[in-house]
């Protein structure tokens, strides 16, 4: 597992392209965040399932706005952590220096 203690954050993982990369990502061994407008928890269950780790997050990445409060240059305040559950903060903060 080449992957193993990295947080892969994929955008558009609701369905297509992103879900089979998020799959795919997990596979190899990381921690996925898949974010999409649409809800992700499909993704997440098919990766658990197959004994990966995942979270969901929906979020827009078009509106530079939006994407603008969740996070910046400042690596302690993670985008993830501001959109996740415990569950993710703990992924997130055990693989924080891949973010």
């Amino acid at each position: 597992m080449q992957l193993t203690g990295k947080v892969a954050i994929v955008t558009g993982a609701a369905r297509g392209l992103g879900r089979a990369y998020s799959e795919a990502l997990a596979a190899e061994g990381a921690a996925v965040v898949a974010a999409d407008l649409h809800d992700c928890s499909a993704t997440v269950t098919a990766i658990e399932a197959a004994g990966g780790q995942a979270l969901s997050a929906v979020v827009d990445v078009a509106n530079g706005e939006q994407l603008s409060s969740h996070g910046g240059s400042d690596h302690g305040n993670l985008w993830a952590d501001r959109h996740c559950d415990q569950q993710c903060r703990t992924v997130c903060r055990s693989s924080r220096r891949a973010l």
